[in-house]
């Protein structure tokens, strides 16, 4: 079964999915490709309005469903890079790509009316949890330079719009 069907046929369990899939991102005992894959497909479905409504407005408890995203960002302030930590940058990005998303930052490519007061409370649904403040910590004290420089061009650039 599909996640959307998932999602359309059991809202009762749907945030049961989301603290059970970040929990997979998050757990050392699922290897780090498993994890990477999660964590694209999480970003994909969070990529969906219906998703980031529900995350940050109907869950319960969303800095727990969160929060091992969370970790794995603020893990990078204290771990020291090589080429050999690829996957795991690749996981701190995706991660990173979550949180973003969550954040619902104005596109500058196209105005929708009507959509800009939704994403507003959005927005502020997401700085309350906390997403702001982990972001712009892993941007000022992570050691992966990458990570840093993509929150510097898709993060900070589209926080003051």
């Amino acid at each position: 079964m599909t996640f959307g069907l998932i999602w359309a046929h059991h809202p009762q369990d749907q945030e049961s999915l989301l603290v059970e899939l970040s929990t997979l991102i998050g757990s050392q005992e699922v290897p780090i490709h498993v994890r990477n894959q999660i964590a694209g497909n999480l970003y994909l479905m969070i990529k969906a309005k219906g998703v980031v409504k529900f995350l940050l407005v109907e869950a319960v408890d969303c800095q727990n469903t969160l929060k091992h995203v969370f970790s794995i960002l603020t893990e990078s302030c204290l771990q020291t890079f090589t080429s050999a930590s690829t996957a795991l940058s690749e996981l701190q990005m995706h991660c990173a790509h979550i949180l973003i998303s969550l954040m619902s930052l104005n596109n500058r490519k196209y105005h929708i009316p009507g959509e800009t007061s939704e994403k507003a409370k959005l927005r502020q649904k997401a700085l309350d949890q906390g997403i702001l403040a982990v972001l712009l910590n892993v941007h000022l004290n992570s050691q992966n330079e990458q990570l840093r420089q993509f929150l510097a061009e898709e993060f900070l650039e589209r926080l003051e719009e």
